[in-house]
């Protein structure tokens, strides 16, 4: 065999994975390894699995799409390794080189034009009240410990240059239909969720016992991205009715983790995607149906409250001495003493006693950033959280509504979680979620992302099928 034909074997053998990794059947098989992988305890043969297939992704596509779910799903496996050691990944090390090598690799292979946003300046704003956060309230040994550097410089610094390298890379490979991909995985994320929340209610409800998941709130931070995306394939697919039954059961799955603030949030925003999808479905037969779905899940629904309704209160009840709420009021006891700068993100306090690399989080964005960066980060944060409202709102079409859903989910539900002070995954996602809506901005969009109430429909739109 000669080298032309070698050469062209393995470029044959690329673009066959090329197809292969962006497409549905892959991605739901991406997804359900993920869950079964979970549920047997292999995180760390779920590293290599998904550290593996990410190289390979870096060498084979133009930018960094199609790595997404892989990264996701991957983390998602790790969520029961709750107190885990650093040292207890060591072995990943030799492989976490190779991928170095490759993402190295991707940017000789592909030349890159970096480029920015028009959230850049708020990224900086943040980037500013997270270095001089604690400033002239804590010690220089507090500081600079390691902990303290990753959590201020990856969410600051960090998240500015994964801003950057998703504005440069995203649309850079034109072989790929970038939103699609993009909400897919999205859509995988929850397929996996719902994996592994049945992992764990099923054999309760089964055998009448009661159940708790110590990773409930993690996995209902993922649940906040992927909630709105089937009720967004509502509106622009066929299957409609199929997609909405997976929206709810989506919620349900969020729901049953019995985390506080995912139950909370996801049925706000259940609620609010089912009427979105409804009122934008493209059909008005197909609007009454999901409106009778919607009208039978809810009499279900509230049903099930009023059989559970001791239990639901158990659960949701929220006692006043309970860490919780004692570090929300440390977090204003720290705001007033200190009202400019606030005690910085190295701050260590009571009530709370965080695992090995953790911070000390308050378990709240607005506590979090009153406490650790006072005056100076509410305006930053306040500056960002507008900013990404004007993105979000340039584009009056189906996918930035749905992701403006998902945002507002995440930070309802970080209203009493950690999740926008968690560099990887969640605060990563977020602003790569803000990188692909520019992106989308930017785009011609086609006609089933266009949003017409059914009440205005005259004839009949092409819809494409999914």
């Amino acid at each position: 065999m000669d080298k032309e034909q070698i050469k062209s074997n393995l470029l044959a053998v690329r673009e066959g994975l090329r197809k292969l990794m962006v497409s549905r059947p892959y991605m739901l098989f991406i997804s359900v390894l993920a869950g079964v992988l979970f549920i047997f305890n292999l995180a760390h043969v779920s590293l290599w699995i998904f550290l593996t297939l990410i190289g390979i992704c870096f060498l084979i596509y133009k930018e960094f799409t199609p790595t997404f779910l892989h990264f996701n799903v991957m983390w998602m496996t790790l969520l029961k390794l709750y107190g885990a050691k650093p040292h207890d990944f060591f072995h990943v090390i030799p492989l976490l080189c190779v991928l170095v090598i490759c993402f190295i690799a991707h940017f000789v292979m592909y030349k890159k034009s970096f480029r920015s946003g028009k959230l850049l300046w708020a990224h900086i704003a943040v980037s500013v009240a997270l270095i001089f956060g604690g400033l002239f309230s804590i010690s220089a040994e507090a500081y600079f410990k390691p902990t303290a550097l990753f959590y201020v410089l990856g969410l600051s610094v960090g998240m500015v240059a994964i801003y950057i390298l998703g504005r440069s890379c995203i649309g850079a490979d034109e072989g790929i239909d970038v939103m699609r991909i993009f909400t897919d995985s999205l859509f995988f994320i929850g397929v996996t969720g719902v994996i592994m929340t049945a992992s764990a209610a099923i054999p309760a409800v089964l055998t009448g016992e009661s159940y708790s998941i110590q990773w409930s709130n993690n996995l209902s931070a993922f649940m906040a991205f992927a909630l709105p995306v089937p009720f967004y394939y509502v509106v622009k697919y066929e299957r409609k009715v199929l997609y909405f039954i997976t929206g709810v059961l989506f919620y349900l799955a969020t729901f049953f983790t019995l985390s506080r603030g995912g139950m909370l949030y996801s049925t706000f925003i259940v609620a609010v995607s089912a009427i979105f999808s409804i009122v934008f479905c493209k059909s008005k037969k197909v609007s009454l149906i999901l409106t009778a779905v919607s009208a039978f899940c809810f009499i279900a629904a509230v049903c099930a409250v009023i059989r559970e309704f001791d239990a639901l209160a158990e659960a949701l009840k929220i006692s006043p001495n309970e860490a919780r709420v004692n570090m929300f009021k440390l977090a204003i006891a720290n705001f007033k003493k200190f009202p400019v700068f606030g005690t910085g993100i190295g701050f260590y306090g009571d009530f709370y006693h965080p695992q090995e690399g953790a911070m000390y989080w308050y378990h709240s964005t607005p506590f979090q950033i009153i406490g650790s960066m006072g005056t100076v980060g509410i305006i930053a944060y306040t500056y960002q959280f507008f900013v990404r409202l004007k993105v979000l709102l340039t584009g009056r079409n189906a996918i930035n509504y749905a992701l403006l859903i998902a945002f507002v989910g995440f930070e309802l539900l970080a209203l009493v979680n950690p999740g926008d002070f968690v560099p990887v995954p969640f605060v990563m996602n977020l602003t790569l979620m803000f990188a692909y809506v520019e992106y989308f901005n930017t785009l011609k969009l086609p006609e089933n992302e266009l949003l017409v109430p059914v009440t205005k429909l005259k004839k009949q739109p092409r819809i494409t099928v999914a």
